[in-house]
């Protein structure tokens, strides 16, 4: 009895592990690991400590699992807590470091070209050229995401819809969303493709009767409220903040190689000044293969209140708006699945003072991808 008891303890271990590899199957994880070295340098600033060098990792590990034909589920953990930020600076006496959820969502592929998203959620509404004039690149919204995609010819057509929560009623007394609404159009030409598109980002209560104005302002550093660049007063909003965006964008092919040429702009209709911002740039090539590589740079202007600075790119003008300046980059693929990449930052701070700032940041990245 002992050995057939012993038996059928081996094979139930067995199809349990059969089973679990099966399941496994359908799961596909994928992530990568980044090491950084950046400097600053910001003339606004006197003391020594404000122009220096930091050590910084970033690391994030997603796990997509194939639920049927029309379901999956994605699951992703990072480096740091930051809406806006994966990266852990290396400090603290080489204390450990956490781990944070990044993703945690359901997307579901429903019929007649609809696509619904729930939970902690990939950026889903379409920038051009991975843009961060409004939302930096790290940013992965909270809530509910309704996509219609329709292909027309050579014309495709993208009606995206979404709700996103920021804060609840029991962190500030009501509840603070953010509603969005997108309408994008791709044109295939040959190899070429142009894209066309608006959005609306607004900033409020649920039921949309009030905006951010005299509230406290989201961002808090050491305890302080920080404006990032938007009017402030009495650490609340001065202005509401709806802001309206454009794109138009070319993706072309230079025999092999891949050129793209954009412009957006951005209008926060609810403020009465200091409320538009612009961008222009041009992305050339492609770092997939070793040897190969992708050159980009581009020019930005943002008033103070154009966009909610919370959300807004962390890196250019330091994570602030009110500026203006230029951002080049060169990535090359120095090996299968590793990369190097070279990114500076010329920035001019405070559009509305006579003699704006200088603020300049150079990064330099090595990229494991798996």
């Amino acid at each position: 009895m002992k050995h057939i008891g012993k038996k059928i303890t081996a094979f139930t271990i067995l199809t349990s592990l059969l089973y679990a590899e099966a399941k496994v199957e359908k799961i596909k994880f994928s992530g990568d690991i980044r090491f950084r070295g950046e400097g600053f340098e910001d003339a606004s600033k006197t003391s020594p400590e404000d122009t220096y060098i930091r050590p910084r990792i970033r690391a994030r590990l997603k796990a997509t699992a194939q639920v049927n034909d029309w379901a999956k589920g994605v699951f992703a953990l990072c480096s740091e807590a930051s809406a806006i930020s994966c990266n852990k600076t290396l400090e603290g006496l080489g204390s450990s470091k956490g781990v944070y959820i990044d993703l945690a969502y359901a997307d579901l592929k429903l019929p007649a070209g609809f696509n619904l998203k729930l939970g902690k959620m990939k950026f889903s509404h379409y920038k051009p050229a991975k843009s961060e004039l409004i939302f930096d690149g790290d940013y992965n919204p909270e809530g509910a995401f309704l996509g219609y995609k329709k292909e027309l010819g050579a014309l495709t057509l993208n009606v995206n819809a979404g709700e996103y929560w920021l804060v609840n009623a029991k962190e500030m007394g009501k509840d603070i969303v953010m509603t969005a609404g997108q309408i994008a159009t791709s044109l295939k030409s040959g190899e070429n493709t142009f894209k066309l598109g608006t959005s609306y980002y607004g900033y409020g209560s649920s039921n949309l009767q009030s905006d951010l104005k005299g509230v406290k302002g989201l961002t808090v550093k050491d305890d302080k409220v920080d404006g990032k660049g938007n009017s402030l007063q009495n650490d609340t909003y001065t202005t509401g903040y709806e802001t309206i965006n454009a794109y138009v964008e070319a993706k072309l092919k230079l025999g092999k190689t891949p050129l793209s040429i954009y412009g957006e702009y951005a209008h926060n209709i609810a403020a009465d000044s200091l409320n538009k911002a612009f961008q222009a740039g041009v992305m050339y090539g492609k770092a997939k293969k070793p040897g190969t590589l992708a050159l980009k740079a581009l020019y930005r202007s943002v008033e103070k209140d154009a966009v909610l600075a919370h959300f807004y790119d962390s890196d250019f003008l330091g994570g602030k708006t009110n500026g203006h300046g230029v951002e080049t980059a060169l990535k090359t693929c120095v090996g299968e699945n590793i990369y190097f990449d070279l990114s500076y930052f010329y920035n001019l701070k405070d559009l509305t003072a006579d003699d704006a700032t200088r603020y300049q940041r150079v990064q330099a990245d090595l990229i494991l991808k798996f």
